[in-house]
């Protein structure tokens, strides 16, 4: 069984990223 959670924070994290930083830049 492969660690999928893994894949899935990582998918979390760049959304918040992208999230952030267009706030950033507000």
């Amino acid at each position: 069984m492969r660690n999928t959670t893994y894949l899935e924070r990582e998918d979390i994290i760049s959304v918040l990223n992208d999230h952030y930083q267009d706030e950033e830049a507000a």
